[in-house]
């Protein structure tokens, strides 16, 4: 690690939990975490170590598994994710009663997206935003598996202020200088620089700035970086209060979870560090929007009384996963989507089940051959009766239906 790198983390903390912290990044192994998606029925295996602000969290001891060659993996059974930035999950459960309108501006890849999918209460609307093209594909495909409704778009920050007091809660994952990490991250490491730090925080103000006017007043801004300076963090926060206009909410949180309070601040916030929790670096905090006086405003974040928000301009915008929105192509295809819809019918297509290697080679794309029983025509392909995709049975080969841009590339041992 840089030493300026060090001497920043020696002059944020006290000098035993500093070099706990810095051997943590330098010599401590990055966890790996999994999220069940129980809108599926997938639990939580007996025997496993729980993320214990998460109930739908667990540690993977031992060897990272590849999770690519897993089809449940694919199906959408589970979400690999660090189990700090599960804390979403215990967040949103706190602070949101009621069905909201939520954004995610900062959503890719979509780990913190479908952990609000799966807390909030049912009924809220969601959108997922990433305004990088590349990231953006990603975000799609992983909340497009996970399978609850929600709109992905690609848009700036400004553009959802087109719609003024269009959200009841935005989430803001802004982008960071990255210190929380560094220890699966060699870039990270490579890249950090006091200037980085200062860049990324000028970047903060301007997309909170942006957003602002799209937040409801009385709604939450659910603020959260994976670095540890005070730059991108408490004195964010400040920000947020100072110049936007909110005051801060406490979460409440069990001692025993060792996350950190915020530094040198009165204000309630979360610090994940991996030498006090296990998972990577986290800050995370809640605020709540100011109601201006005079402005007829009543709205909290427990409410959705809300038209569906609409930015314009330059925009590529997609609803996922509403069987309602997807329609069949003119080669009688169903919309490779409707496979993961947790509201889809199921009875729609003849399902069957394949064992592990045939769904390897259905996620490879291959032709398949199906039992003489199976219909012709077209069928939803299974993996222990979770969903993979579409083949078109023809009764001596099934043409496989899986979208090429999801197979597996390569073959691994």
């Amino acid at each position: 690690m840089k030493a300026e790198f060090v001497d920043s983390i020696r002059r944020l903390l006290p000098t035993v939990e500093a070099t706990a912290l810095l051997d943590a990044l330098e010599a401590g192994e990055p966890t790996v975490s999994v999220r069940v998606n129980t809108a599926r029925g997938a639990t939580v295996p007996d025997g496993v170590t729980r993320v214990p602000w998460c109930p739908e969290g667990y540690y993977i001891d031992g060897e990272r598994p590849q999770f690519i060659l897993d089809p449940l993996w694919h199906s959408g059974m589970y979400y690999v994710q660090d189990a700090s930035s599960m804390f979403i999950s215990h967040v949103i459960r706190q602070v949101v009663n009621t069905p909201v309108s939520y954004l995610d501006l900062c959503a890719a890849p979509g780990g913190k997206t479908t952990a609000a999918l799966q807390a909030l209460p049912q009924g809220s609307r969601v959108v997922a935003n990433e305004v990088v093209p590349g990231r953006a594909l990603a975000l799609s495909d992983n909340v497009t598996r996970w399978g609850a409704p929600a709109t992905v778009t690609r848009e700036q920050p400004r553009a959802f202020s087109r719609t003024p007091n269009a959200f009841d809660v935005i989430a803001t994952d802004v982008p960071c200088s990255g210190e929380g990490m560094m220890r699966k991250d060699a870039q990270a490491v490579e890249q950090w620089s006091p200037a980085l730090v200062k860049q990324c925080a000028d970047t903060q103000r301007q997309i909170l700035r942006d957003v602002w006017p799209a937040l409801k007043p009385g709604g939450l801004l659910i603020y959260s970086t994976c670095t540890f300076n005070r730059e991108e963090n408490e004195l964010m926060l400040d920000y947020i209060a100072d110049a936007l206009g909110a005051e801060s909410v406490a979460v409440p949180v069990d001692p025993a979870w060792n996350i950190a309070p915020g530094i040198d601040t009165p204000r309630p916030c979360y610090r994940f560090m991996p030498h006090r929790t296990r998972g990577e670096g986290l800050f995370m905090a809640v605020m709540r929007k100011h109601v201006k006086h005079g402005d007829g405003s009543s709205v909290s974040a427990t409410s959705r009384e809300t038209e569906e928000p609409s930015p314009r301009g330059g925009t590529e915008k997609r609803k996922t996963r509403n069987e309602k929105q997807i329609t069949i192509n003119e080669k009688s295809r169903p919309d490779p989507v409707l496979a993961y819809s947790l509201t889809a019918d199921r009875g729609a297509w003849p399902i069957v089940n394949l064992d592990y290697p045939t769904a390897i080679a259905y996620l490879h794309g291959e032709a398949l051959t199906l039992p003489p029983d199976v219909p012709r025509g077209i069928v939803l392909v299974a993996y222990r009766d979770a969903p993979l995709g579409f083949a078109n049975n023809l009764g001596s080969r099934a043409n496989n239906l899986y979208p090429k841009p999801w197979r597996i590339k390569s073959h691994f041992q």
